[in-house]
């Protein structure tokens, strides 16, 4: 019988921005839409259009509403095994560390260069009207700790590729969308993840045994999908 915890708990956050005076290419957002219709900007809905700052050339991207810069002091907790190879490196004042976007009417596809944002570890773009897939890319990320891409229209199957966010990654909201196939077992390697939610979706097959093996995970969430399988013990 699959575990359902009796209580969501999600964490939440505002951005809190800092300003800067400039950011290095690589952590600049491309906020409008290409030739193919990727990026996350509605004009006529609202979205990046209303939000405070964005697209103002007269504003560092550090004070666009939802982006935050660098970190406070003791604010971004790190979690290292001993066995690994990951080496924190604290961020730059003018780097960008969160992109809270939750509600914002954003449409759109997930920009697939965001894993270029290295010191990025909160991305939050729950509760918009993103479509398309989830990028292979976004198992690049160096730093992300927090990915929520629940209530949207996203399809096609978790990409297995996030496996490699397992030095950093604690949480995975991909909660009512569309997602298709199996969870992939390689998941089971990201033995810091506290919170998996992938309720709501299309997912069928069996919940991976390796999942038993993630020690970390308190809180997982599977209803309405046709996923089927016994969760051990050893979770949470």
């Amino acid at each position: 019988q699959l575990y359902y915890p009796s209580h969501k708990q999600k964490k939440k956050e505002e951005g809190n921005p800092c300003t800067s005076s400039s950011l290095p290419a690589t952590t600049r957002i491309n906020n409008d839409h290409d030739d193919d219709g990727n990026g996350v900007y509605d004009e006529e809905e609202g979205g990046l259009a209303t939000a405070l700052h964005w697209l103002d050339e007269a504003y560092d991207v550090c004070e666009w509403e939802g982006i935050t810069c660098g970190s406070d002091p003791g604010e971004f907790e790190v979690k290292i095994d001993p066995d690994s190879e990951y080496e924190y490196i604290p961020p730059p004042d003018d780097a960008i560390t969160k992109i809270d976007l939750m509600e914002f009417k954003l449409s759109g596809t997930l920009p697939r260069q965001l894993y270029m944002l290295k010191h990025l570890h909160r991305l939050n773009l729950n509760d918009n009207d993103l479509k398309g897939t989830i990028p292979d890319s976004y198992g690049w990320f160096e730093n992300l700790q927090f990915i929520d891409l629940g209530v949207n229209q996203l399809t096609g199957e978790i990409p297995y590729e996030l496996a490699n966010l397992q030095w950093t990654l604690e949480e995975l909201w991909l909660e009512r969308n569309q997602l298709v196939g199996t969870i992939p077992s390689e998941l089971a390697l990201l033995t810091h993840m506290e919170y998996f939610d992938i309720s709501g979706n299309k997912i069928t097959g069996q919940l991976p045994t390796e999942f038993g093996n993630l020690r970390n995970l308190g809180s997982l969430f599977l209803e309405n999908n046709l996923v089927t399988g016994t969760v051990m013990t050893e979770i949470g």
